[in-house]
């Protein structure tokens, strides 16, 4: 999906397992809108104490995140 969105869009695209809890926290600081675009339940599950549940844990202290979409 990065790749898809960097493409056909004019986001500024990351992808979340590439960065560190002080990258993702910048982004967020920096930039006036921010979306993220995960499976939270994934994260959580097969992710655990790597680096996008560290991201995510990492944006959920610092910053509030709002769920605009649950996918089923």
């Amino acid at each position: 999906m990065t790749a898809t969105l960097a493409h056909l869009t004019s986001f500024q695209v990351v992808e979340i397992a590439d960065e560190t809890p002080a990258s993702v926290e910048k982004i967020a600081r920096d930039h006036t809108d921010v979306f993220l675009l995960v499976d939270v339940n994934n994260i959580e599950s097969q992710w655990l104490r790597l680096a996008p549940q560290l991201n995510l844990d990492a944006l959920r202290e610092k910053f509030v995140l709002r769920v605009l979409r649950h996918a089923r």
